[in-house]
């Protein structure tokens, strides 16, 4: 009897450990490298490879079905995976000196995909809920990369550098909460920043840093369906946009040196709001405030010093400025409903000021202008 209960026992402890059928693979070259792998749960896969010296790797998996990966090449980097959950999937690689790298995912199904190529360069993937997808791709040196994800379904997207000598101490951080939120930042240049936030369901966000330095871009959406985009060319270019309300539209263009366009809608909630600037040339300044709903703010500036403030509060108002030219001045102020105000400036040194208070209410203003 004794012997057939520790047969059975034998058994079932086989069994167990069979099922539990987790899998770890390391291998290292060089002198120094550590590896640490935990592994609590069944079928989790964790694969590690480091070649060089004094690189760490820390793998650390609860749960079933989980699938990590990393791979280092250089001297003193640093790589963290944590996930707790069930299916999913990180993966690092890292070519270069001195860079760190972390992943950590909580959930179902979460994808976190991160590539180092350079030297002193940070990756921080945070993921939180079901499907979410995360990458970032890391050119050169000195890069900041963070993205945090928390619900479902959400896209998150970073690129720093092209390979090019210069494309070094950018900075990109991308923060989700809600679902099937989409976000984008893209950094070719130097020492360029871009802050993205969004709060809510199905917004999409977008920064694009090309042909130049020392560019600054934040988005921030709260509500749903929300749309914003920042696209410079250029150096030192600055963009804010901020959206409150649901299914607005913020675009803002810069092409040129030392502009600035600052766009906010719905400091108390608004829906259904655009806001465009374009910005051709250099040291332009664009200000739209909306509060309201089913507003349109267009600022279109080509040349260089032009000044333009658009505020409108109300329902149906529309604001349009051209400035093509130079050191041109237009600001508008509706509030009410279905007002209507439109400037065209030409040359150089125009100014207009129009102020409208109430329903209906129609300005229009050519200054040298076709």
């Amino acid at each position: 009897m004794k012997k057939y209960s520790f047969l059975v026992a034998a058994l079932l402890a086989a069994g167990y450990a069979n099922a539990q059928e987790n899998t770890s693979t390391l291998t290292q070259i060089g002198p120094g490298n550590n590896a640490d792998v935990s592994q609590t749960g069944y079928r989790n896969t964790a694969a590690g490879g480091q070649s060089g010296i004094v690189n760490t790797l820390t793998q650390k998996q609860v749960g079933q079905y989980n699938s990590a990966g990393s791979v280092q090449v250089g001297n003193l980097n640093t790589a963290s995976q944590d996930q707790r959950g069930r299916e999913n999937a990180a993966s690092l690689q890292t070519v270069g000196n001195l860079n760190a790298a972390s992943q950590t995912q909580e959930g179902r199904n979460n994808d976190a995909t991160g590539t180092q190529l350079g030297n002193s360069n940070s990756l921080l993937q945070d993921q939180d809920g079901r499907n979410n997808t995360a990458t970032a791709t890391q050119r050169k040196d000195r890069n900041i990369a963070e993205q945090r994800q928390t619900g479902n379904r959400n896209d998150a997207t970073i690129i720093q550098g092209d390979g090019i000598p210069l494309d070094s101490d950018n900075k990109a951080y991308q923060t989700q909460l809600g679902d099937r939120n989409s976000v984008y930042a893209k950094q070719i240049g130097g020492r360029n920043r871009s802050y993205q936030g969004q709060t809510g369901d199905r917004n999409e966000g977008s920064v694009t840093q090309e042909g130049g330095n020392d560019n600054y871009a934040t988005q921030m959406l709260r509500g749903d369906d929300n749309r914003a985009t920042i696209h410079q060319i250029g150096n030192r270019n600055r963009a804010e946009q901020s959206v409150i309300g649901d299914r607005n539209r913020s675009v803002a263009d810069q092409n040129g040196s030392d502009n600035v366009a600052l766009q906010n809608i719905g400091i108390l909630g608004s829906n259904d709001n655009v806001a465009r600037a374009e910005q051709m040339g250099n040291r332009n300044r664009a200000e739209q405030t909306i509060v309201g709903d089913d507003n349109r703010a267009v600022s279109e500036q080509d040349g260089n010093d032009n000044r333009s403030y658009q505020y409108q509060q109300g329902s149906r108002n529309l604001a349009y400025a051209d400035q093509d030219g130079d050191a041109h001045l237009a600001r508008q102020t509706q509030i009410g409903d279905d007002n209507r105000a439109q400037v065209w400036q030409g040359l150089s040194g125009q100014t207009s000021i129009i102020s409208q208070v109430g329903d209906s209410n129609v300005a229009t203003v050519h200054q040298d202008h076709p």
